[in-house]
């Protein structure tokens, strides 16, 4: 039976069986039926949007746009490509093209290179790095050390100009060096963080192909035909200056959990941040939160304890010897100012006396 039942699905409003996200939704669909229900489109792509029609044969789904086929006009029977052998597209243009495209552009789903490497919307390559005071393209050979030098970078848009050169348009990933942050703040291994900063570049650029997972993917399982030294997780995304860390609610291009494109691990893994990615201070190691050595530094042992003690009851007897010799220090010198004090007064009532006494008639100076 042909009928597109995912047409029907989103016209009733009712749940897609496979839910290419990752998340689970509380009811989880069986194996026969993630099975039964396998995308795979002339575009490459594993999204179950817009209008689909199902192979008879293979039962594989396909979407209308990219095998040509109107909507108006779906047919009682329909054979994909692979069941009925026949040339089909190999670049999937855009249906319809999106407003931004400017005068000369065609945009696509997937485009070929001339050596034959495909390039889809959202995937994730390999970038060699410019040298500084160059503008030539530093190309490492593509292997785990040479990748760890390399720039990341997410295709959000293809397109071809008229001259038939083809282009695309995304966003770069930044690694923890590559960050202004705390030297107490903890990375994975492998972790990226989205940045701000977007560009034009050639398809011809494009040394080698990586996957970017968010955290919940990453600890379910990973997508086939990627090596594991070539899986990252993202979870932040940096502002402009890369001092904020902000997290990434929506991820626009999600992994495809089906189990025909993601091998499931039997138990979800929990993976642990590190200090790895630099150089940290032991005192941080230790948990101390930043603060110096010397003030953390605490010797925990119960010979070190009885060694400081004696120390310690020495100094306190010491300070407060030298704060009774302080206190009778002052009481002394507040009596000898008090007794001054005295004998000021003394001396000015007696000179005052005998003003008087010079005063009165018949008065003689004793």
């Amino acid at each position: 039976m042909t009928t597109n039942s995912k047409h029907i699905r989103s016209i009733m409003g009712t749940k897609s069986v496979a839910d290419s996200t990752g998340k689970e939704d509380g009811q989880k669909a069986s194996k026969d039926d993630e099975e039964e229900e396998v995308i795979r489109c002339l575009c490459g792509l594993l999204n179950d949007e817009g209008l689909m029609i199902q192979c008879d044969k293979c039962m594989v789904w396909q979407h209308f746009d990219c095998i040509g086929l109107p909507y108006d006009k779906e047919p009682d029977h329909y054979i994909c490509e692979l069941c009925k052998p026949r040339e089909v597209a190999e670049e999937i243009k855009m249906t319809p093209q999106p407003k931004y495209a400017q005068p000369g552009q065609t945009y696509y789903l997937c485009l070929t290179r001339e050596d034959g490497t495909r390039v889809k919307m959202g995937d994730c390559a390999y970038l060699p790095r410019t040298q500084e005071g160059s503008n030539t393209p530093t190309i490492v050979p593509s292997n785990t050390n040479g990748h760890s030098t390399h720039i990341i970078f997410r295709v959000e848009q293809l397109w071809k100009n008229d001259k038939g050169e083809r282009f695309a348009f995304g966003h770069h990933f930044l690694r923890p060096h590559e960050t202004h942050h705390t030297p107490s703040r903890k990375f994975f291994q492998n972790e990226l963080f989205r940045g701000p900063f977007y560009e034009i570049i050639r398809l011809d650029l494009i040394i080698g192909f990586c996957c970017v997972m968010d955290l919940y993917t990453y600890c379910k399982g990973r997508p086939k035909n990627f090596k594991e030294e070539d899986i990252y997780i993202c979870e932040y995304r940096l502002d402009k200056t890369a001092h904020l860390f902000h997290p990434i609610s929506k991820n626009k291009f999600p992994i495809c959990t089906k189990s025909y494109a993601f091998n499931k691990f039997d138990k979800k893994i929990i993976p642990k941040r590190d200090y790895s990615p630099h150089y940290v201070p032991e005192h941080y190691k230790r948990g101390y939160g930043g603060r110096p050595t010397w003030k953390c530094n605490r010797d925990k042992t119960d010979e070190n304890v009885q060694q400081h003690e004696p120390n310690k009851k020495w100094l306190n007897k010491q300070e407060a010897a030298l704060k009774r010799m302080r206190q009778s220090l002052a009481g002394k010198r507040n009596a000898l100012k008090n007794n001054n004090n005295r004998q000021q007064k003394q001396k000015r009532v007696n000179a005052i006396s005998q003003g008087l006494l010079d005063k009165l008639p018949g008065k003689q100076r004793r």
